[in-house]
């Protein structure tokens, strides 16, 4: 299985300014947490720079969960090698796609996670989708009337939810929305 690794903070743009050659990076190798003995080469054509957002990871055996990712860069000077300094940054290995929505779950509280039986609802559908915008109704029947943020969490089918989102919604006496939410992942 193989993952990109994204790296926010890790644009590896070496240029061994420090030195007087010019850098002429020509792979890299990486490792997973302390299995420095199973380092995996990667060849590139040689440049002075490297870029190694998104590349992609063999994660293959890695077991689900928190990571580190180790990797250093190889510079070739007149046949001298010479490698950076190993930078490490977090992996988290999930579980292999396709991701796809099944269920819906909103509240109107302030409460991150209502216990059950208050104002927490669920809606499940019927197809699982990669992509969801919904427009249908939501039993908002209990829920206080007028103007509220109404929290909205989608559930995958590897049963993980996602992180919560805000909707403005106004909701009516009868206890339908004016303007129903739209929600929409990917």
């Amino acid at each position: 299985m193989a993952h990109k690794l994204i790296l926010p903070f890790f644009l590896a743009l070496i240029t061994y300014g420090a030195m007087a050659q010019t850098a002429n990076i020509v792979g890299f190798e990486y490792w997973f947490d302390q299995s420095d003995s199973s380092r995996i080469y990667v060849p590139l054509a040689p440049n002075a720079t490297v870029n190694l957002t998104n590349q992609p990871l063999n994660t293959t055996g890695l077991s689900l969960g928190e990571h580190i990712a180790h990797f250093r860069l190889k510079d070739v000077q007149n046949g001298n090698v010479r490698w950076s300094v190993v930078t490490e940054r977090a992996l988290t290995v999930g579980q292999p796609g396709p991701y796809e929505i099944v269920a819906i779950r909103y509240w109107w509280s302030n409460l991150a996670n209502p216990p059950l039986g208050t104002d927490m609802r669920y809606k499940y559908f019927d197809t699982p989708q990669p992509i969801i915008q919904y427009n249908g109704p939501l039993d908002l029947c209990g829920f206080p009337t007028g103007s509220q943020m109404l929290k909205l969490q989608l559930l995958d089918n590897h049963n993980q939810w996602s992180s919560v989102v805000t909707r403005p919604v106004q909701i009516n006496p009868a206890g339908a929305l004016s303007s129903q939410p739209s929600v929409r992942t990917a």
